[in-house]
């Protein structure tokens, strides 16, 4: 599979794609054990293939959390400072006048 073709799905595709890739693989691993398939670098194709889609979604799932994460940079900077009437007391007892 081609990372071009990876690029072009949607995330909910790629992982039923992946969990498709990895019943194959198990499938392919007992054949290869009971000698009924002797193209072992199948398992070697299916595994990349499944990284490369898991890295493709992992990178996709970085990129909304940063995006996420710019937006919240972006917010007016009074927003989240204590509000003065409010003092915070101490657990340690400093402040338990």
């Amino acid at each position: 599979m081609k990372i071009k073709d990876i690029l072009d799905k949607k995330d909910d595709v790629l992982k039923k794609e992946v969990e498709d890739k990895k019943k194959k693989l198990q499938e392919s691993r007992f054949k290869v054990a009971v000698r009924e398939e002797k193209n072992v670098r199948s398992l070697r194709e299916v595994k990349r293939d499944i990284a490369r889609i898991e890295t493709i979604l992992r990178e996709r799932e970085i990129e909304a959390l940063e995006s996420q994460n710019a937006k919240v940079k972006n917010l007016p900077k009074d927003i989240g400072t204590p509000n003065p009437r409010f003092k915070l007391k101490s657990s340690f007892g400093e402040n338990d006048k």
